[in-house]
């Protein structure tokens, strides 16, 4: 049974779990159909009850439409109903320039879907607590800006990635 949670607890839940890491640890989740990969900064991961809150890293194979080969996204994922949301979203091109910044206030809740990365996610992080404590954590803080730097000093020395 899904259990039901507001937005706006969601949103404060994201001001009260600060990003604990010294630095970002990227692991890769999985991958797209087209070869992008999907990474979880381990580092970012904070649980309060069912709650989990997270970096996320997509790199992706070709560029977008925009020139897009990085996003690094900020999110929540309830663990007892299987939902999550995004809160902070950042894209990067190859030049290293951010294209895109947004910050979502009023961004719908959304149900994890079978066969998606989104579910992939939800796996690495709801189901696999233990994986995640393998890694060990930092002592400062750091927000999503010292993420989306070490995601730009990645595209510096990439290639894209082939099928």
């Amino acid at each position: 049974m899904l259990r039901k949670f507001s937005l706006s607890f969601l949103l404060v839940l994201a001001t009260v779990l600060p990003v604990h890491a010294e630095t970002t640890q990227w692991v890769n989740i999985g991958s797209s159909e087209n070869g992008s990969q999907l990474d979880i900064d381990v580092n970012s991961v904070q649980t309060s009850g069912s709650l989990v809150g997270y970096l996320s890293r997509m790199r992706y194979s070709q560029p977008d439409k925009k020139g897009t080969v990085i996003t690094v996204s900020r999110g929540i994922m309830d663990c007892n109903s299987g939902t999550f949301q995004i809160q902070e979203f950042i894209a990067i091109n190859r030049q290293r320039k951010i294209i895109s910044h947004e910050q979502y206030n009023n961004v719908p809740i959304e149900q994890v879907r079978v066969g998606t990365l989104g579910n992939t996610t939800y796996s690495f992080l709801c189901q696999a607590q233990e994986s995640i404590a393998e890694y060990p954590r930092g002592d400062s803080y750091v927000d999503i800006a010292n993420s989306v730097n070490e995601a730009m000093k990645t595209i510096s020395n990439a290639t894209y990635l082939s099928r």
